[in-house]
């Protein structure tokens, strides 16, 4: 703003509120005269030796009225109503004394971005100057739009253009959609133009006093609608506050602006038919009535009339460019119908127009987030915050933050917000939950590093996080869950598996919880079966296998529990290999080969698949030989070949000396000596210190009759596992 401009704004605007500008003041009915019974209502200004001019909603259902000229220390009394227009909320009094009246200006001359001053009584205190923009000028009645939002006591004040003339009415009894769910998303305010003044001050009459005034049906319809129910309102009583709209439109059935504030009621006790038939007889009354249009979008979106609400969006944007909060509606639909750009087009023009509201980054926020835009998310939370960080706390911005970082995958940015969240909410069991999810993610990333102490401090203070999470909440399921995964990583088995279990029995569908349980059982057989607990660890293998059954029972196309349940199956097979067990250790085998084709069918290139389908192949080519079925073992040998010749195709690289091995066993099996020796060598040269292959190899070469060499790497396995001629 021109410093020069802003300067004599000001000194008008302190000249009025001196000369001309008046508190409005009513007296409880039957009350004695004290202060203590008389309270401050709004504002008025002189325009006329003893004429004030003052919004209605400031004197209605009051008998008694004065207006208060505070820096001459004069009250005077209100004789009466002389001229009222209530589709525009105005009134003119005649008062018992007079002060200098301010000039009326031209209000049809006003233009967008004209600077003006709006003089009042906020709060009813001391007068106050609050200097701003003509932000936008309302076709359908030619309000004024400010740029700075006034506070209800500048009600009936003047506002004043830098010629010193009146060119507006402050008005802030809300109608329609903002009134109820939107007020904050525009920080605007309106003014009702002085040419509405004038005209009633061309058609004065004697004065009415006021309690035959506010027995006029019509008054009292407005007293009831405007005053009363919108009390009720902010009271949270919607039924009383029904009653009174209801009360209000049987007596004021053409007044547009009353159909449109029970829309708005209506649209918050979800029901978005009745508000839809408001708003329609609203644009009957007022074809060019924005909040019409504006509110019966609000129903269609809650009806998911997506179309609809666009298509009432457009027309209110027709009649006020840039009305922030049709830009918002309209944004919320298209982003409902997958119209995703054109949404954060309209939240960017909005924020355009008012780059200070909370509600519509919060609106932008989501909308990004929704769509994984976790960048723009965090920006848009960050700007939020930077402005009002009481409304950040308040609805939840930094959890929201931090699970955009979290999804960024910036863990310690995410606990860092969750550090807030716990400060402000402690008794929140999901704060501490979602910051132990980010200490797990960053153990996890430590421990593929193979930085295992770092990982297990961090696994164990997202233990301590769950725990305190559960401790707020007992139900807190998904809480148990994740501790389990935890504990698992920290190898607690037993601990793993009391946590699954509970959360199990509370979700008894849940494909994946049933996966991971089976993991920890046979992570625990395999540790038992290690330990010589040969009954405890077969137990708990075939528990395993049976949590995978009912994981893919769940979910049959989840490739990973067939190749688990495979896996678990394998590991059962060995258990009986190793004691011999031929027979029972062959059908293990073969049910896992069974499994691995099965996700391996689901999945075509699931290496780990192949890789676990090549060890089985082989052990049960080993277990027909012992059995003496030659010809069934070579078919497997074969087939243990034929998947490592796949698995080396799709990993190519870092594979695995283990199933290289493998293929070089069955062919050594199969007679294929040279072809064993290449396979060995590979193995070796992946795995230098691989034994087993040193081993394997030297048996080949024995087979080829390369004697000394057999014996070389018959020593080299010796050095490196004494225990060799155990395998």
């Amino acid at each position: 703003m021109d410093m020069k401009i802003d300067e004599k704004l000001h000194q008008i605007g302190e000249d009025t509120l001196q000369n001309s500008v008046v508190r409005i003041m009513w007296q409880k009915t039957g009350k004695k005269k004290d202060e203590d019974n008389i309270t401050p209502r709004g504002s008025g200004f002189f325009v006329g030796q003893n004429l004030v001019a003052t919004n209605i909603h400031c004197i209605v259902d009051k008998e008694i009225v004065f207006t208060e000229l505070l820096s001459k220390n004069s009250r005077y009394a209100v004789e009466g109503v002389v001229a009222y227009d209530i589709e525009n909320d105005l009134a003119i009094l005649k008062v018992d004394g007079s002060a200098e009246p301010i000039p009326l200006g031209n209000s049809d001359s006003v233009q967008v971005g004209d600077v003006v001053c709006a003089v009042g009584f906020p709060g009813g205190e001391g007068g106050v100057i609050t200097q701003g923009t003509i932000h936008e000028i309302k076709e359908s009645d030619k309000r004024l739009q400010i740029d700075k939002y006034l506070k209800p006591g500048y009600s009936g004040g003047p506002v004043i253009n830098s010629d010193g003339e009146v060119i507006g009415v402050a008005a802030n009894i809300f109608i329609g959609l903002a009134s109820y769910i939107g007020e904050g998303m525009s920080a605007n305010s309106q003014a009702i133009p002085v040419s509405r003044v004038q005209n009633l001050l061309s058609r004065t009459q004697e004065a009415e006093l006021m309690e035959k005034w506010n027995k006029n049906p019509h008054i009292q319809g407005y007293a009831k609608g405007f005053i009363e129910g919108q009390t009720k309102l902010k009271q949270g009583k919607l039924n009383e506050a029904l009653e009174c709209l209801n009360a209000a439109i049987e007596v004021n059935p053409d007044l547009a602006e009353l159909y449109i504030n029970r829309a708005g009621l209506k649209i918050l006790t979800d029901e978005p038919e009745a508000a839809i038939k408001d708003c329609n007889a609203a644009i009957k009354l007022k074809p060019d009535f924005v909040e019409a249009y504006l509110n019966r979008a609000g129903a269609n979106l809650t009806l998911e009339q997506y179309d609809k609400a666009i298509a009432d969006c457009d027309v209110a944007l027709s009649l006020i460019p840039n009305l922030v909060q049709a830009y918002v509606c309209r944004a919320t639909a298209k982003s409902e119908i997958g119209q995703h750009e054109e949404a954060l087009a309209d939240f960017d023009v909005a924020l355009n127009f008012n780059p200070a509201s909370e509600e519509i980054y919060l609106s932008r926020a989501s909308l990004r987030y929704e769509h994984k835009d976790y960048d723009g998310a965090i920006e848009d939370f960050d700007k939020l915050i930077s402005i009002n960080p009481e409304f950040s706390n308040f609805f939840g911005v930094y959890a929201s933050r931090g699970l955009a970082k979290y999804y960024h995958k910036d863990y310690e940015g995410a606990i860092k917000d969750y550090d807030n969240v716990i400060e402000t909410s402690p008794k929140e069991a999901v704060g501490y939950y979602n910051r132990g999810m980010a200490k797990y993610k960053i153990g996890s990333s430590h421990a593929n590093k193979r930085n295992k102490t770092t990982s297990r401090k961090y696994y164990n203070d997202a233990i301590d996080d769950f725990n305190e999470a559960i401790k707020i909440d007992p139900k807190a399921d998904y809480v148990y869950y994740d501790r389990g995964l935890t504990k698992r990583q920290l190898s607690e088995f037993e601990e793993a598996l009391k946590d699954l279990d509970i959360f199990i029995e509370l979700n008894p569908k849940h494909c994946c919880a049933y996966f991971n349980r089976g993991l920890v059982k046979r992570n625990l057989g395999s540790s038992k079966l290690k330990k010589g607990d040969i009954f405890g660890g077969r137990k708990l293998l075939q528990e395993a296998i049976d949590d995978y059954t009912q994981g893919i029972k769940l979910n049959h196309h989840k490739s990973i529990s067939y190749h688990n349940r495979g896996y678990a199956k394998y590991r059962l097979g060995k258990s009986y290999a190793d004691q011999r067990n031929i027979k029972e250790a062959r059908g293990q085998y073969q049910e896992s080969i069974d499994d691995y084709t099965e996700a391996i069918k689901t999945n075509p290139k699931y290496t780990l698949a192949y890789e676990h389908r090549v060890l089985s192949n082989y052990l049960l080519g080993k277990c027909e030989d012992d059995l003496g079925n030659s010809d069934a073992a070579a078919k497997l040998y074969r087939a243990t070949i034929a998947d490592s010749d796949e698995y080396i195709r799709l990993r190519s690289k870092k594979l695995n000396a283990d199933i290289i091995h493998k293929r070089g066993a069955a062919n050594a099996a199969l007679g294929e000596y040279g072809q064993a020796v290449e396979d060995f060598n590979h193995a070796i040269q992946i795995k230098p210190k691989h034994a087993l292959s040193y081993y394997d190899r030297g048996i080949a070469k024995q087979a080829l009759g390369q004697h000394k060499a057999a014996e070389d790497d018959m020593a080299k396995a010796k050095e490196l596992d004494p225990d060799i001629d155990a395998h």
